[in-house]
């Protein structure tokens, strides 16, 4: 049990890590791109840029759930078993960003993208795959 929380506890943190870097370039890569739209005041494209990064921040809210959520049952364990199913979902949105990406690499589309795409939802997928079976022991042994 207390292997299982130490490690439940190391995959939240390294799934808040990951989550922060790539909230940090998915910002980055919404404020940088110019874009450039006739008739369209550069104020607009601004404030179509901010909105656009709130809803990036609501879409990663339930990963930061899974990872704030994992630490908090890892300190003190208790029956909760919404972190462990948004985990279970986020496991599935990476075996089908797995399977796209390898799609992609077959039709030898964007071989360089669905590398990096490739790459990154397998970790993901390794991730949420260790995730769910630690918080799953803490579960039982709570």
């Amino acid at each position: 049990m207390e292997k299982s929380r130490k490690y439940l506890k190391f995959m939240s943190e390294i799934i808040l890590i990951c989550l922060t870097f790539s909230f940090i370039r998915t910002i980055l890569e919404v404020l940088l791109v110019k874009v450039n739209i006739d008739n369209v005041p550069n104020q607009f494209m601004l404030i179509a840029k901010i909105m656009l990064c709130v809803i990036y921040a609501l879409l990663y809210a339930p990963q930061i759930y899974i990872g704030v959520k994992g630490i908090k049952v890892a300190n003190t364990p208790d029956s909760s078993k919404a972190h462990i199913v948004w985990a279970v979902i986020f496991l599935i949105f990476a075996v089908l960003s797995i399977i796209s990406s390898v799609s992609g690499l077959i039709k030898a589309e964007d071989v360089t993208g669905n590398i990096f795409v490739l790459i990154d939802a397998t970790i993901d997928f390794v991730l949420y795959i260790l995730y769910v079976k630690f918080a799953k022991q803490v579960l039982v042994a709570a």
